[in-house]
């Protein structure tokens, strides 16, 4: 009982996806060879947490009719979540003094994305990101893929080149794999408009797009660093087998700590590889 209310007090307080967000980013550190930019890290954390709780505040003030395990979690926990919201917003205003001011317009685009992923355009009939059919999983993906190649490497005065695009490219092939488990798990919740993989393909064909998808991520992975073979096979076998297993009736924490929890697991993996050939 006291593992299983610390897993949720993790994830429902946005704690473990805010480390898979930093954890993707980490990657560029290993595969270019670069010193660690831990600010940058930080910032990252704090900006995936602040908008995480954010997204899911607006769903609890607008009485959002998809009710949850997190949702509820929120409900008996306001003074935790709004700690945690104010905190992330004071993470993210302190370390945005330590960058160049030319940040500011990534950081914009993203926070628009971001922003009105959730919240609706202004207007009578207006919309949210997220309910454009065909279009949520990919905001998804670019946002998570800029934050964690593009990003990194404007920050250490890299110049862009085809190694680079080649990161960005396997975190962009990788979240969409990861993330098309959870339209699995929403199935029964989002409407047919919204166009989702799983509702286009079907669960089972959904299935094999997303293995196929985390198999090109790790072939990308690979021309970028071949030394990385062995952790490369080993995320792909893991991510397979929880893409492969997910089904809408399992629990929230299978998604939310398991599927998010392939993340921070592939830094692990990669870097324990890295210090083996070290």
């Amino acid at each position: 009982m006291i593992f299983r209310n610390f897993i949720q007090f993790v994830v429902y307080t946005n704690c473990w996806i805010s480390v898979g967000a930093a954890a993707l980013a980490a990657q560029y550190y290993l595969f270019f060879e670069q010193e660690v930019d831990y600010g940058f890290l930080f910032f990252l954390f704090f900006g995936t947490q602040l908008t995480y709780i954010f997204q899911r505040l607006v769903k609890l003030n607008h009485k959002n009719k998809h009710d949850s395990p997190r949702l509820r979690w929120m409900k008996r926990n306001p003074i935790i979540s709004r700690f945690f919201l104010f905190l992330s917003l004071g993470g993210c205003l302190f370390l945005l003094f330590f960058f160049p001011p030319e940040i500011l317009f990534f950081l914009a685009v993203l926070g628009f994305i971001s922003f009105f992923y959730i919240r609706k355009f202004p207007g009578e009939k207006g919309k949210n990101l997220r309910d454009i059919p065909h279009l949520k999983i990919y905001l998804i993906a670019i946002v998570w893929a800029v934050s964690s190649s593009f990003l990194p490497a404007f920050l250490a005065e890299q110049e862009w080149n085809n190694n680079l695009i080649l990161l960005f490219l396997a975190n962009f092939l990788y979240i969409i794999a990861i993330t098309i488990p959870f339209d699995i798990r929403d199935l029964h919740l989002d409407e047919r408009e919204k166009q989702t993989i799983p509702q286009l393909l079907g669960v089972k064909k959904a299935k094999i797009l997303a293995v196929i998808l985390a198999a090109g991520a790790a072939v990308l992975l690979y021309v970028l660093n071949s030394n990385f073979v062995p952790a490369l096979i080993a995320i792909l076998g893991v991510t397979s087998a929880l893409v492969l297993y997910s089904k809408p009736k399992h629990k929230d924490l299978y998604y939310s700590f398991g599927v998010d929890g392939l993340l921070p697991l592939q830094f692990v993996l990669l870097l324990l590889n890295f210090l083996l050939l070290s």
